[in-house]
């Protein structure tokens, strides 16, 4: 039995599936079959491409969530482009669990500096520069008013292999630039429509 799992994992441990990441496997309780799997994105290196954002939004549909990412128009009103991820709802979980820390020391900075809170956009037509990308890993950090998004995206053959014991590889998408309060905006945006991703527990255990 061993064997024919090593075998799986060689097989689904392909070359160019992306960087190594740095996991961490939480024991469950005894005779569980399940383990959690925590990530250590410090390992991971900052994707090429670059995006600043000026506004965002959040859609979610019956089969993933889409954050979109847009740039005002210099002149007039609308958007010059917008940048649509299409993350997994085991992504947006990961990334909302991630930011519990994040997003309180978060607001709380914008309170003793008196930074207005950010509106989340409302894309009404789509602009002719617009680029679908696909994560399901989300690292966000912030700096006073700057903060960024680093997006990666870890095949089902990468999952595959975590869950049977191989390493977790990604590939680097694109790092998100934006403002604090505009991160802040999104992550509220995605904890008020919590209830409407599935209840599929068992996706964040491998």
């Amino acid at each position: 039995m061993k064997a024919k799992k090593n075998q799986l994992v060689q097989r689904l441990t392909r070359p160019n599936e992306g960087v190594a990441i740095d996991i961490i496997r939480h024991p469950m309780r005894e005779g569980a079959k399940s383990q959690q799997i925590s990530m250590d994105m410090s390992s991971a290196p900052v994707p090429d491409r670059r995006y600043p954002a000026d506004v965002a939004s959040v859609l979610v549909s019956d089969d993933m969530v889409r954050l979109l990412f847009g740039q005002r128009k210099l002149t007039g009103t609308g958007l010059l482009s917008v940048l649509v991820i299409n993350i997994s709802f085991w992504g947006v979980r990961q990334f909302l669990s991630s930011m519990v820390g994040v997003a309180k020391t978060g607001r709380t900075h914008m309170e003793e500096h008196r930074i207005p809170a950010a509106q989340l956009f409302q894309v009404k037509e789509e602009p002719n520069q617009t680029v679908p990308l696909a994560a399901n890993i989300i690292a966000a950090a912030y700096a006073g008013r700057e903060a960024c998004m680093d997006f990666y995206h870890a095949s089902s053959f990468s999952m595959r292999g975590l869950g049977l014991g191989a390493g977790f590889f990604a590939e680097p998408v694109v790092r998100i630039t934006l403002t604090t309060p505009l991160l802040l905006a999104i992550h509220d945006g995605l904890e008020a429509k919590k209830d409407r991703l599935p209840d599929d527990g068992e996706e964040d255990k491998q």
